[in-house]
């Protein structure tokens, strides 16, 4: 959106970002990274005051990351983070702030089809009308996994590579594909 930074796009009364930590926090979510790039001072300004305000249960549970050389790409973001979870976590789940239709109950339905996939499945992602979606869920192994590539590739391209790993989760929720790019996309929203 060039000059405004995403995450802090009002959408009903609420930041993008407020929106998102609220959703995640329903869902179960008990760790979370936010990474910040561009405009990084306004999105860690918007993040305190939304933990010092007392609306979030656990704001301890709320790790801020910058990147620092947000030029990359989005990428570069999610394996910052990735590289700072917790080894032991069993399920991590990437979300991205553009996407503030999803709610908590789309948050639980993807990890409830990942709770209940097949042995050896790590990765899953969902799929409406042939569309790849958001967020990604990984697997403690697959992080692993992946972080023994860090540096060769980037985490959807270590997606891409091991198919036999992905469940493509097919969904007619289209929260999972709708994001913000253009202020078009948002007026569309309502």
């Amino acid at each position: 959106m060039g000059s405004i930074a995403k995450s802090l796009l009002q959408y009903n009364g609420k930041t993008f970002l407020e929106n998102q930590l609220t959703t995640l926090m329903q869902a179960g979510i008990q760790s979370i990274h936010v990474v910040t790039g561009y405009h990084h001072a306004e999105i860690e300004h918007e993040l305190n005051k939304l933990i010092e305000s007392g609306k979030f249960p656990d704001p301890k549970s709320i790790r801020i990351l910058r990147n620092p050389a947000p030029e990359r790409g989005q990428q570069s973001s999610v394996h910052l983070a990735l590289e700072a979870i917790d080894r032991d976590c069993d399920q991590i789940l990437i979300a991205l702030a553009d996407q503030p239709l999803i709610n908590a109950k789309d948050m639980i339905e993807l990890i409830d089809a990942f709770a209940n996939r097949d042995i050896g499945k790590e990765i899953l992602y969902p799929i409406v009308d042939g569309q790849r979606g958001h967020p990604v869920l990984l697997s403690g192994p697959a992080l692993t996994l992946y972080l023994a590539q860090a540096g060769k590739m980037s985490c959807r391209q270590f997606i891409d590579s091991t198919p036999e790993r992905v469940i493509q989760w097919p969904t007619n929720n289209r929260h999972y594909i709708i994001d913000v790019d253009t202020p078009e996309d948002l007026n569309k929203l309502g």
